[in-house]
Order: structure tokens, then C-alpha cells, then sequence
């Protein structure tokens, strides 16, 4: 079992990385932006009246648009990174439970006990060989277990990860008949040629040859520093076996299944849980950090909201002034919001958007070496926070519309010979 007391530590460069990946990516980004203003400037001029005005302004005040947008960015790009880390984390914590137990629920089940028909459409039985040994050169210890391929898909776990079969598929292929007297199987956990003999120790030894017909990074039920081979169970039938340990693995809620085996008075033992995983607190340490990250991403992003509003007050008399003069030239009111929008857009929602995916390339890279328990499979899984991402780039585009609507409405209520009369 694994102790959370010796999996706690947090390498600190997990926490540099993605602020000096995102700054770095951030910097990059800005000195090609702010190459890309000159030629676009020049380029716009053939361009619709709101998009030349929006590309004039943001060159104007190109040192406060380049801020916002490096602000914007990462704030996002922090908050992306470390949501789609928690997320991942939480994945594989549940996908390394599950494949040790090989389901929600496996329990030992007493001889001739049989699964009760409540429980038989989400549960399969898996017969177990404790003592075995496979010979590919040398002999090596390994678990076997015999399968139910018909009733195997609809209780064990499964993530795609594990193959680049479908189990679908794997299990079409273990319910193949034997050839020349070779079982197929699916070995994992060691290396192995196409053909291999294999002995089932009892009072003598059994053996029997098998036909490697796939591999897998993991597989349901397999155990922790032990090769595990799967075989359909039909074809030992005939190898004259001891009998094996019977486990029944039940898909569901682990109390409503042991529930129902005692209520069918089915005796059993639980052989596996989650907690002879791994301790909670060697992933908590984990995950409240990344949950830091976010909070620090979050007031981030609240900071990048006072600076468009400073962004947008200390500007407020020349584009007053702008307006006002642009007005009598023929601009007209619905233009100029889209120039305010477009204006926006290309601070904080260009920012926004460049964050998000600098932080997902770096949760990318950085997720296969964050694993508290590498003892157990699957690897770190991978699993992007899909809709934190698209709320924070629907808020981006928001937030721009809000703050350029409230910036019109000022506009129009403000009168320009106050304003110059103030010197606001």
C-alpha cells in the first residue's frame, strides 16, 4: 500500500515550470504582436472603417494593449493549466483504482457461489490463478486470469489509453478458438515473444501454450509488480486445472452491490478497495496545489479587469475627442461601437484565447511527470478541462462586449467642451 506520508512532496519546479513556460511563450507572443502592428497599420488602410479604426488605436496605445494582453494571458493560461492538471490528477486517480480492482467492486466469492441474477447484467466472474509461471526464455511469475469474454465489457473498467485495441476488440480476439492447442491471451506487465509456455502450479504443474494476440499498457485486475496473463476461461476447460480463487467484479455503486450480494445471501469476501490504492492525501497534496495555482490564476484575472478599466478611463478624453471630431466626419454611432468591440477584443480576448492554449500545451508536457503513485497503471492520464476552458473564452468575449457598451454610454453621455474644459 502505498503511504501518503512518502508521496507528499510537490517538486517546486512542477511549480515553476508553467509560470516560466507561460511567461516565456507570453514574451514570444508579444514581440511578434507587437512586430505585426506596423504592417498591419498599413494594411488596414483598405480595410472596413471599424477594423482600421480598432488596428489605428491598439497601434496608438500599443505599450497598454500589449500589457493587457500579456495580463490577460496569463492569468488564463495559469487558470487552464492548473484546472486541467486537477482534472487529470482526479482521472487518474479513479483509472489506477479502478484497474487494480479491476471494477468498482471485486469481491472473492465463496465456492459454488454465483453471482445473483440482480447483479448478473452489470458483473462478470473472473477465475484467478495465484500461481503461475510463463517461460519466454527464463521462467517469470505471473497471475492468470480467466475471462468471461461475453460478460467481461459490461463490469470491467476500461479507458482507451490502456490500447490501442478496443476492448471490444481485444475480447473478440481472447474468445477465439485455440490454435494447435495455443490459448490466446493478453499479457501485460512483461515482455514476451508471439508463443510462450505457460504452467499453472497445484499439486503438479499444468501447462499449456500461449498466442500473444495483443498488447496493453494495462488491463483490468492487474496486479502491482506482477506480469498478469488474460485468457478466455472457457479455454481451460479442458487442461484438467485446480480450481481457481472465483472473483466477481460488479460495475456500480460499491455500497448497493455489496447490498445485493447480502441480501441474495451470496457469501463473499472483498478482496480489493480503493483505499489499497493509494492514501487520499498523497493526490490531495497534489491537487491543492494546483488548486492554489487557480486561485492565483482567478486574481489574476481580476486584476486584468481594473486595468481595462484603467486602460479605458485614462483614455477616456482622447477618445472623446476622437469621437466627437470623427462624428462630424460622417462616423457613425454603430461603427464606432465596433470599433470599441474590436479594439477590446484584441487586448483581452486575444490575450485570453493565447493564454489558454500556451496553458494547455504546457499541462501537455508537464502531466506524464506528475504521478504520486507510479507504482500502480495507467500512466497520467490526460484529460483537458474542456468546459473551464470554453466559459473562460466565452467570458473573454463578455467581458470585451460589456466593457465596450459601458465605454459607448460614457462616451455619449460625456460632453466634449466639459471635458476639455476640465482637462479630464
Amino acid at each position: 500500500m502505498s503511504q501518503g506520508a512518502d508521496v507528499t512532496r510537490v517538486d517546486v519546479l512542477g511549480l515553476l515550470f508553467p509560470l516560466l513556460f507561460l511567461v516565456a511563450a507570453v514574451a514570444v507572443a508579444m514581440r511578434l504582436l507587437a512586430a505585426a502592428l506596423g504592417p498591419l497599420r498599413t494594411a488596414s488602410r483598405t480595410w472596413p472603417t471599424a477594423l482600421y479604426l480598432a488596428i489605428r488605436r491598439v497601434a496608438r496605445y500599443r505599450v497598454a494593449v500589449i500589457g493587457l494582453v500579456a495580463a490577460a494571458a496569463i492569468a488564463a493560461g495559469v487558470l487552464g493549466y492548473a484546472v486541467t492538471l486537477n482534472r487529470s490528477l482526479d482521472a487518474t486517480l479513479d483509472a489506477k483504482a479502478k484497474t487494480f480492482i479491476g471494477s468498482d467492486t471485486a469481491v472473492r466469492l465463496s465456492p459454488d457461489q454465483r453471482i445473483p441474477p440482480e447483479l448478473s447484467a452489470r458483473a462478470t466472474e473472473v477465475a484467478v490463478y495465484q500461481r503461475a509461471w510463463v517461460d519466454a526464455g527464463r521462467r517469470e511469475d505471473v497471475i492468470v486470469h480467466g475471462i468471461d469474454p461475453s460478460t467481461f465489457e459490461r463490469a470491467a473498467f476500461w479507458d482507451s489509453s490502456f490500447s490501442d485495441a478496443s476492448l471490444d476488440e481485444l475480447l473478440d480476439r481472447l474468445a477465439a478458438p485455440p490454435r494447435d492447442g495455443r490459448v490466446p491471451a493478453v499479457v501485460v506487465g512483461a515482455d514476451l515473444p508471439t508463443t510462450a509456455e505457460v504452467g499453472i502450479i497445484a499439486a503438479g504443474t499444468r501447462r499449456f501454450t500461449i498466442d500473444r494476440v495483443a498488447d496493453a499498457q494495462a488491463f483490468p485486475g492487474m496486479k502491482r509488480g506482477n506480469p498478469t496473463l488474460y485468457v478466455a476461461a472457457s479455454a481451460l476447460d479442458d487442461l484438467d486445472l485446480p480450481r481457481p480463487v472465483t472473483e466477481a467484479w460488479i460495475r456500480g455503486d460499491r455500497g448497493d452491490s455489496l447490498a445485493a450480494l447480502a441480501a441474495a445471501g451470496t457469501e463473499f469476501r472483498e478482496g480489493r478497495r480503493v483505499d489499497e490504492v493509494v492514501d487520499q492525501a498523497s493526490f490531495l497534496t497534489v491537487s491543492w496545489t494546483f488548486g492554489f495555482m487557480q486561485s492565483l490564476g482567478i486574481a489574476a484575472g481580476v486584476l486584468v479587469l481594473g486595468g481595462i478599466a484603467v486602460y479605458l478611463d485614462a483614455r477616456r478624453r482622447g477618445r472623446l475627442l476622437g469621437y466627437a471630431f470623427a462624428r462630424r466626419m460622417g462616423l457613425s454611432p454603430r461603427v464606432h461601437r465596433r470599433a470599441l468591440l474590436l479594439e477590446l477584443t484584441a487586448s483581452v480576448v486575444v490575450g485570453c484565447w493565447l493564454g489558454l492554449g500556451i496553458g494547455l500545451g504546457g499541462a501537455r508536457l508537464a502531466y506524464g511527470r506528475i504521478d504520486p503513485v507510479p507504482g500502480f497503471q495507467p500512466d497520467p492520464l490526460l484529460r483537458p478541462a474542456v468546459a473551464v476552458v470554453v466559459g473562460l473564452a466565452t467570458t473573454a468575449l463578455v467581458v470585451a462586449g460589456l466593457a465596450a457598451v459601458l465605454a459607448r454610454r460614457r462616451t455619449d453621455r460625456d460632453d466634449p467642451v466639459e471635458v476639455l474644459r476640465a482637462g479630464i
